[in-house]
């Protein structure tokens, strides 16, 4: 095996073992997840309130923040979770395995 090929195979087991998933895939996750639900929010203040401009460059940033943070720590728990029930083992010996 060459070098190129060893340090590929490195890498991709690094990322394999569970709780390893990489953040950027977590913060996209959670980017797409809070989006859809903060658009809405966001639209309906504006039909209900129809507030100046000001607020919602005051309101929506601290709410997005506050529940990107809240999220991470679930959005990571369910996929170590997942890692760990659809992992595939050779022998009986580890527990979990499909």
């Amino acid at each position: 095996m060459n070098t190129s090929a060893s340090f590929l195979v490195a890498q991709t087991a690094r990322w394999a073992s569970p709780g390893m998933m990489p953040a950027t895939r977590r913060r996209v996750a959670a980017i797409f997840i809070l989006g859809a639900g903060v658009v809405a929010l966001a639209i309906g203040f504006e039909f209900r309130y129809q507030p100046p401009m000001w607020v919602h460059v005051a309101i929506w940033p601290v709410v997005i923040l506050a529940a990107t943070l809240a999220i991470m720590r679930p959005l990571k728990g369910i996929a170590v979770a997942l890692q760990y029930h659809f992992r595939s083992v050779d022998g009986p010996e580890r527990p979990g395995g499909a």
